[in-house]
């Protein structure tokens, strides 16, 4: 990362300082802070370091994982009870009732020592063991498999509808905290129900079979066509069951196998001595690359980003002619905008004066001249085009719906297309109030 000599020589010095810090610092306590330091030391050294190679591929066999090794209470380890979970357990909703006993018990946690040291494999008792544990352990894993929940995604994008709980858990997943499993008897059944806890134990097993498959220099033993077979078969079924491991098993276990794909050519790079990466970078001087073209642009196209806003764009040729459009009426027609007014003014349709808009709210039922909104429109057209807004407007006004009728009634009549029916409208009126009044007057004589 750094080539300068300073860097060079105060290498050593940082080394041991971040190893310190690492010696002194709780890895259960500190886990984020301990991830820092070695993040800082695999940036800052050169990928050549020999510190942090391990050629003699040595395991951490002081991890050493602690279970009970007898059993006190084989009818207990079936059926744990909620009050016995331990503080920061995960409890998931036991769907799957998986009957653990203290052989299954024992045969689990059995595994770590495997996991831990990888070459005890070779030896043909401890491999008798793995063998037998590994099917035992990997049998329960499919015949009991958990069930998808409702708030895990398909692999193929399908999302589901999720409440603020679940999406309160989604992003809590974020920070999580990978610290060692409690091995308590009794909480066994709840970590297999647990699909995080199963993608742990598989990837472990999946990188014990990719090394004691693989061949390397350092490592004498191997393995025979049997244990081979028996390796590779197991291999394929773990990642059969990640697959099977919501959410997103096939997302995740295709994303284990790339990983583990760049460990084995990591693990071939250093079975080879950890050649110099300089020694094999082409030493010829690196040819300038061609510069594209620049996309010309035609200022007479109209391109707008997207097809649609494109499409909308050239509907017209231009903002003016866009604005005549005749399918852009702003303004009505005064003719056009009185039919309506005139026609609820006739007693004849018998229009309501007021109106009740919780009861029809649908059904229009009230004059227009009522409408807030008509007024609003009426008087604006009505004081551009009529003589008789401004006649009128000369008197007081304090009722804008009678005054809206008048001034509509005469702006009627003195336009030719409502001339003639306006009349007609006045002679039946007319007429019709003579009629009354006969009736009237003749009731009030036959009473006298």
């Amino acid at each position: 990362m750094f080539e300068s000599p300073l860097v060079e020589t105060s290498q050593t010095p940082i080394l041991r300082m971040c190893n310190d810090l690492l010696k002194r610092l709780s890895r259960s306590a500190e886990t984020s802070f301990c991830g820092r330091i070695l993040f800082f030391l695999s940036r800052y050294l050169p990928l050549s370091e020999k510190s942090g190679l391990n050629l003699m591929g040595h395991f951490n066999t002081q991890n050493v994982t602690k279970f009970d090794t007898s059993e006190t209470q084989p009818v207990d380890l079936i059926n744990a009870s909620d009050d016995e979970i331990e503080t920061g357990e995960i409890k998931e909703a036991r769907d799957v009732n998986i009957p653990v006993d203290h052989a299954l018990y024992s045969m689990f946690w059995q595994m770590q020592n495997f996991f831990s040291n990888p070459v005890i494999c070779f030896d043909k008792q401890q491999w008798d063991v793995f063998q037998k544990n590994s099917t035992d352990v990997l049998g329960v894993f499919s015949s009991y498999k958990l069930e998808k929940s409702g708030i895990d995604d398909d692999d193929n994008g399908r999302k589901r509808v999720v409440d603020s709980d679940n999406v309160c858990a989604l992003i809590d997943e974020t920070d999580t905290y990978f610290a060692k499993y409690l091995t308590n008897p009794k909480l066994l059944q709840l970590q297999l129900n647990d699909s995080q806890f199963r993608r742990y134990f598989l990837i472990q097993f999946i990188i014990l079979c990719q090394y004691i498959s693989s061949k390397m220099k350092q490592r004498n033993a191997s393995l025979s066509d049997d244990q081979a077979k028996f390796v590779n078969e197991s291999q394929e079924k773990c990642y059969r069951l990640l697959r099977e491991t919501h959410p997103k098993g096939g997302h995740f276990a295709e994303s284990v196998k790339h990983i583990l794909q760049r460990e084995l050519e990591w693990a071939e790079w250093k079975s080879e001595s950890c050649p110099s990466m300089a020694d094999l970078a082409d030493k010829q001087p690196m040819q300038p690359y061609k510069k594209r073209p620049r996309t010309t642009f035609d200022p007479s196209l109209v391109d707008i980003g997207t097809p649609e806003l494109t499409k909308l764009w050239s509907i017209e040729p231009d903002l003016l002619s866009a604005c005549r459009n005749e399918r852009r009426r702003f303004t009505p027609s005064l003719a056009s905008f009185l039919r309506d007014p005139l026609d609820e003014l006739d007693p004849e349709q018998q229009v309501e004066d007021q109106y009740n808009v919780w009861m029809f709210s649908s059904i229009k039922l009230y004059r227009s001249t009522r409408d807030p909104a008509f007024q609003f429109r009426a008087c604006r057209l009505l004081m551009v085009e009529s003589s008789q807004y401004i006649s009128a407007q000369s008197q007081q006004t304090l009722n804008i719906p009678q005054f809206l009728d008048n001034v509509i009634i005469k702006t009627g009549k003195n336009m030719d297309e409502f001339r003639a029916e306006l009349q007609d409208r006045e002679v039946r009126q007319a007429r019709k109030a003579v009629e009354e009044s006969l009736l009237r007057n003749r009731s009030n004589g036959i009473e006298g």
